[in-house]
């Protein structure tokens, strides 16, 4: 017979995977689209952000391995 269960998790990397980040800093834009842009939706309205403080972004989207060390998932 066949053993079914919950599939064993890879483990969890010793140490963070390498990312890149750069520095956001602080100022103002416009999020969101304009009425007259084709293919918006209802709900990407413009609005004006001001970001009071900079802040790290990644320069890439988080990796599987990332999240798992982060998350533990």
């Amino acid at each position: 017979s066949k053993s079914v269960g919950r599939p064993t998790p890879p483990k969890k990397p010793a140490s963070m995977p390498k990312a890149t980040f750069v520095t956001i800093e602080p100022g103002s834009f416009v999020m969101g689209s304009p009425k007259e842009e084709q293919f918006r939706d209802d709900n990407e309205g413009q609005a004006d952000i001001t970001l009071t403080r900079a802040f790290l972004m990644q320069t890439t989207e988080v990796t599987q391995g990332q999240w798992h060390f982060l998350t533990g998932e």
